[in-house]
């Protein structure tokens, strides 16, 4: 069985680019200039990215929707322009385990290629996150108990299936996503910012 999580290590650059390349949903998100909270702490700049503008309103909507599609592409023997023209028949599912936002980008991969895709969601997942997936086309499967008894039961899917069991940090393709969404960050902001400190705050932070 191929899996998504036996791709090869992706430059974050690339991610981008090649999602931008099929939709403007996918560019670039902006850059918030916070000049108060700098004064605040003492520093010479924040800045902020806003990832909640994205088409899914996600970080996670480049790594897993990348990660989705490069494996659909290399199942057809084509690239990514080339899947979604053609999007062709007799395509494999894709198959993974969510909390809600990467099953949400791995289903809005399989919608661009024309395949199908099964996410598997725990007891614990909101219906609202379940039913905005279902929007995207894909099916839900239910499992009982924890992310990590969703996380088996998707890697026990049947043959023929493309699965990435991992959320967007433990497929290589969906880490290289969530690099390529702080990777603006590192680019010069202007003269003097010699030094700079890059912490990633996710929607889980700020509910803590």
């Amino acid at each position: 069985m191929n899996t998504l999580s036996k791709a090869a290590i992706v430059a974050p650059a690339a991610v981008a680019a090649a999602l931008s390349r099929l939709s403007p949903d996918y560019a670039a998100t902006p850059l918030l200039d916070l000049p108060r909270l700098a004064t605040r702490l003492g520093v010479a700049q924040v800045l902020a990215k806003d990832e909640g503008r994205r088409m899914l309103g996600s970080f996670k909507s480049l790594g897993g929707t990348y990660a989705g599609l490069r494996a659909l592409a290399r199942a057809a023997r084509t690239d990514f322009a080339g899947l979604v023209a053609s999007r062709p028949a007799g395509q494999p599912a894709l198959v993974c385990a969510s909390d809600g936002n990467h099953g949400l980008a791995v289903a809005a991969a399989a919608r661009l290629a024309g395949a199908g895709a099964r996410v598997y969601l725990h007891d614990g997942v909101p219906l609202a996150r379940a039913q905005r997936i279902q929007a995207q086309g894909a099916e839900i499967v239910r499992v009982a108990g924890t992310y990590d008894d969703a996380v088996d039961a998707a890697a026990a899917a049947a043959p023929g299936l493309l699965h990435g069991c991992g959320g967007p940090r433990t497929t290589p393709s969906g880490s290289a996503g969530l690099a390529g969404a702080v990777a603006a960050l590192a680019e010069p902001t202007g003269p003097g910012h010699d030094a700079r400190i890059l912490v990633l705050v996710t929607e889980t932070d700020m509910a803590a």
